[in-house]
Parts: C-alpha cells; sequence; structure tokens
C-alpha cells in the first residue's frame, strides 16, 4: 500500500517535471521567434533608411552634392515672421495709445476737486 503510493506520487513529480521541461522549451521557442522578428524588423527599417538615402545617388557627380530642387511649399502655412512688428511700429502704436489715454483723463479730470 505504502508502496503504490511513493510509485504514484513518483508518476506525479515526472509527470509534472515532464510538463515544466515542455512549457521551458515552449517559452524559449517563443523567445527566440521574439527576438528573429526584432532582428527582422531592425534590418528591413535599417534596408527602409538605406533606400532613402541612396534616392539622391544621381546627384553624387555634382561638386560637394549640390542639388537644385523646387521645394515643395504649403500655402496654409502661416509664417510668424509675416505677422511680426517691429520695435519702431510697436512703439508708434503705444505712443499713440497713451496719447489717447491723457486725452480722455484731461477730459475726466475734475479740476474742482484738485488739492493745492
Amino acid at each position: 500500500m505504502k508502496q503504490e503510493e511513493v510509485m504514484r506520487i513518483q508518476m506525479e513529480v515526472e509527470a509534472k517535471d515532464s510538463e515544466t521541461r515542455r512549457l521551458q522549451e515552449e517559452v524559449e521557442n517563443a523567445r527566440r521567434k521574439e527576438e528573429e522578428l526584432k532582428a527582422q524588423q531592425l534590418a528591413n527599417a535599417t534596408k527602409g533608411h538605406l533606400k532613402e538615402e541612396n534616392t539622391h545617388d544621381e546627384d553624387d557627380e555634382l561638386v560637394n552634392g549640390d542639388v537644385s530642387r523646387d521645394l515643395d511649399t504649403d500655402e496654409n502655412i502661416i509664417d510668424p515672421i509675416n505677422e511680426r512688428r517691429t520695435l519702431a511700429e510697436r512703439n508708434e502704436n503705444l505712443q499713440g495709445q497713451l496719447l489717447t489715454l491723457k486725452q480722455d483723463l484731461a477730459q475726466l479730470r475734475d479740476e474742482t476737486k484738485e488739492t493745492a
């Protein structure tokens, strides 16, 4: 009876060991596949960058690699430089505002309440 119990436990342990090894192999295979995919993605990305870099090979004969091409422009882009005002323009505007405020103040001033 005791012998049968020991044998049963031993068989369970062996089954668990076998299952553990199988799962470890599965994990290892999954890791290998993941590494292979990462390497393949890196290689593909590198190839893509190399292709982009080599698109100007026909221009290599030009002196210093200078390339004359028209740039694509997007007319919807707002250029902040066009909206800039010079310091003189801002000062003129502020001087005008100051003058207007002085005139408003002069009109609103109640001369009867001035202190001596």
